[in-house]
């Protein structure tokens, strides 16, 4: 009965240590005001919580050290940022979508990134429609290109990350459009 708890214990701990592969950072901003009306008077809070993700990987293939013999190198995945904006009246809460409409630099030019009632819509220089923006269940956008099919995101600094399928080479082509502020 001693091994079978001392076994059943190992195994518990042991498993625990893989668990941990994904890196997250949370904050939560919360602001509170008083709002006077002929109603009387409102408490209205307004949180925001932001998430940061980033994913976690041991590579047994890299090695650092002398001779590659060490401790296997992490890999990490770029930081993913999801923002969740609530306001509560009185106890009654909303929710409101964090608009990413601005404009975005890549190769010398300029693009602009627009609100519309689906999504955005993504124009590049001289105003030419490149793209449309759909928002995911997951904070990721599906980025529909001149017929390509494409997965967006914003980093943590900002920028909209987008990742196409290049099936001639079978890779994955990622392209970076830095915030112009």
């Amino acid at each position: 009965m001693k091994k079978f708890i001392i076994t059943t214990a190992l195994i518990v701990m042991s498993t625990g240590m893989y668990a941990q592969n994904l890196n997250v950072k949370s904050e939560t901003k919360t602001e509170v005001t008083k709002v006077k009306d002929s109603k009387g008077v409102k408490e209205v809070e307004k949180k925001v919580v932001t998430k940061e993700f980033q994913d976690v990987k041991v590579d047994e293939t890299k090695r650092h050290g002398k001779n590659g013999k060490n401790m296997p190198q992490v890999t990490t995945n770029p930081v993913e940022v999801v923002e969740t904006t609530s306001v509560a009246v009185d106890g009654d809460v909303k929710y409101v979508d964090v608009d990413r409409s601005a404009y975005y630099m890549n190769d010398g030019i300029k693009y602009e990134l627009k609100r519309n009632a689906n999504g955005y819509t993504f124009h590049g220089g001289k105003g030419v429609n490149n793209g449309l923006m759909r928002k995911t269940s997951d904070n990721h956008y599906i980025f529909v290109n001149k017929g390509a099919t494409s997965i967006a995101h914003f980093d943590a600094a900002g920028n909209l990350v987008i990742d196409t399928y290049d099936k001639d080479s079978d890779t994955i082509v990622t392209t970076t459009y830095t915030s112009a502020k």
